[in-house]
């Protein structure tokens, strides 16, 4: 169930293209026909060590962030974000770590996102 939520269905692949764009990662998790943690492992392995802990960073933010919306969905019953609605949640999210002094989420662009 965590790897479809995570990574397969069609609303979080919407969120992972958007955050992905942000951040300048070429495709997603859903584009591969890796596991979750395979493409997490392989973006990973390409990146300097600053940009690798931002990337852990924001892979645990956007799952936090999906993990989150569904909850709110099935216990809280709160009304359902758009996928863009989420990732403008996730990019608060994010400018709120890089304000905090989160620089490796700053060496990936999220602060940028702020003036986009």
């Amino acid at each position: 169930m965590a790897e479809h939520l995570l990574a397969r269905c069609t609303y979080t692949q919407q969120v992972w293209l958007a955050v992905s764009q942000i951040i300048g990662i070429q495709d997603v998790p859903s584009a591969l026909n890796d596991s979750l943690m395979e493409w997490w492992i392989q973006k990973r392995s390409r990146l300097d060590a600053i940009r690798t802990r931002g990337l852990d960073s924001t892979f645990m933010l956007v799952s936090w962030k999906i993990w989150k919306e569904r909850n709110d969905r099935v216990f809280a019953r709160a009304t359902d974000k758009t996928p863009a609605q989420l990732t403008g949640a996730i990019t608060e999210e994010a400018l709120l770590w890089c304000a905090a002094g989160a620089r490796c989420l700053a060496a990936l662009g999220w602060h940028v996102a702020a003036t986009s």
